[in-house]
């Protein structure tokens, strides 16, 4: 009776593990939910889809042009269709607005040539911070996790205050060379399973990379 009641107790112990789930390892009030691409996350979203084309009045433009090519550069890091802003009155600088955050480019001139309908000029952004937004962030995580994706998982990336945060352009210590720690974490979590917690680090650029906390 003793050996039954046992082998009993272990099924019985069996069965509730197998219904166990684990708590995950965020708030979903600090976190959302991270959809598929095609939900607004799509490569062609990081584009800069959205940014007309320059006029043929604008294409002999000096201050068009660049003020163009800043939303351009901008749009397509924060993965945005499209974004206003532009530059002083001197083009020394451009400043872009993103979610609750203004990032600002100096800009580096070269020369410039006439073609038969345009002008062509030659000029260079120097970033004086790194961007992250939330639709980079959330783009970027959708690839990285495509296998997690495959088996189940369900993918969860921390809300960025106001969709946007710039870091400085040094390097983090202790990171290797690029590389910049950020507060934000994304997570993925299969069915009845433990949660993955991936701390999210911008390389130069402000490409936003995973590092499991785990550590491997």
């Amino acid at each position: 009776m003793a050996l039954v009641l046992a082998a009993g107790a272990l099924v019985w112990a069996g069965i509730s593990f197998s219904r166990y789930d684990p708590p995950p390892a965020y708030d979903p009030a600090t976190t959302q939910e991270v959809l598929d691409t095609a939900a607004g996350y799509t490569a062609a979203g990081c584009e800069a889809s959205g940014i007309p084309d320059l006029t043929p009045d604008q294409k002999t433009d000096r201050r068009a042009q660049i003020e163009r090519a800043a939303r351009v550069q901008v749009a397509v890091s924060a993965c945005l269709p499209a974004v206003d802003g532009g530059c002083d009155e001197a083009l020394l600088s451009c400043t872009i607005p993103v979610g609750d955050e203004r990032i600002t480019m100096g800009v580096d001139h070269g020369s410039c040539r006439d073609l038969i309908t345009s002008r062509s000029c030659e000029y260079r952004f120097e970033r004086r911070a790194r961007l992250l937004s939330q639709q980079r962030l959330h783009h970027e995580f959708w690839v990285f996790a495509a296998e997690q994706r495959a088996d189940g998982a369900a993918l969860r990336c921390d809300t960025i205050p106001g969709g946007a945060d710039l870091f400085p352009l040094d390097d983090s210590p202790g990171l290797g060379a690029g590389y910049r720690s950020t507060p934000y974490r994304c997570y993925t979590r299969e069915p009845k399973s433990v949660t993955d917690v991936y701390e999210v680090r911008l390389y130069e650029g402000g490409l936003p990379v995973f590092q499991d906390e785990r550590g491997s």
